[in-house]
C-alpha cells in the first residue's frame, strides 16, 4: 500500500506540475475595461487620426510648396536667359557702326507749296471777313440815328457771325 500510495503522491505532484504549466502557457484573460477608459482609448485614437490627417496635409503641402519653388526658379532662369539674350543683342547692336547717317524728312515741294498757299488765303479771307464786320458796325450807328426821325422802329440787319 505504500507503494501505492506513493504512486499516487507521485501522480498527484505530476497533475499539480501539469496544470501549472499549463496555467502558465495559456494566454492572459482579457480584464474587462471601465467605460471611462474604453472612451479615452476613442477619444485617443480620433485624435491619432486626426493628427496623422494633419501630417498627410502637412506633406502635401510640402510637395506643393517645392513644386511652386522649383517653377519658380525655373521661371526666374527662363527670365534671366532673355535678359542675357537682349543684353547680347543691344552689345553687338551698339558695337556696329551706323552706315549712313538719317536726314530728317520734309515734305516734297509741290505739298509745302500748296499748305503756303492755302494759309495765305485763310489769312487774306479772315482779314476781308474782318474789315467787313468793322464796315458793317460804322454804318448801323449811323442808319438809327436816320431811323429815329421814322415813324417805326429801325429794322438794321443783323450780321450773321
Amino acid at each position: 500500500m505504500r507503494m501505492v500510495l506513493r504512486r499516487y503522491g507521485v501522480l498527484a505532484v505530476g497533475l499539480v506540475f501539469l496544470a501549472v504549466v499549463t496555467s502558465a502557457c495559456r494566454p492572459a484573460s482579457k480584464q474587462q475595461l471601465s467605460d471611462t477608459v474604453k472612451k479615452e482609448l476613442a477619444a485617443l485614437q480620433n485624435e491619432k487620426s486626426l493628427i496623422e490627417e494633419k501630417l498627410r496635409d502637412i506633406e502635401r503641402s510640402r510637395a506643393m510648396l517645392e513644386q511652386s519653388n522649383r517653377d519658380l526658379r525655373h521661371a526666374v532662369e527662363s527670365i534671366q536667359n532673355a535678359l542675357n539674350t537682349i543684353q547680347t543683342r543691344l552689345e553687338t547692336l551698339e558695337a556696329v557702326p551706323p552706315t549712313t547717317t538719317l536726314a530728317a524728312k520734309r515734305l516734297p515741294l509741290v505739298v509745302s507749296i500748296l499748305l503756303g498757299v492755302i494759309v495765305i488765303f485763310c489769312v487774306l479771307l479772315y482779314l476781308k471777313l474782318r474789315s467787313m464786320r468793322t464796315r458793317e458796325r460804322k454804318q448801323s450807328p449811323s442808319q438809327e440815328v436816320a431811323g429815329d426821325s421814322g415813324a417805326g422802329p429801325s429794322q438794321t440787319p443783323t450780321p450773321n457771325p
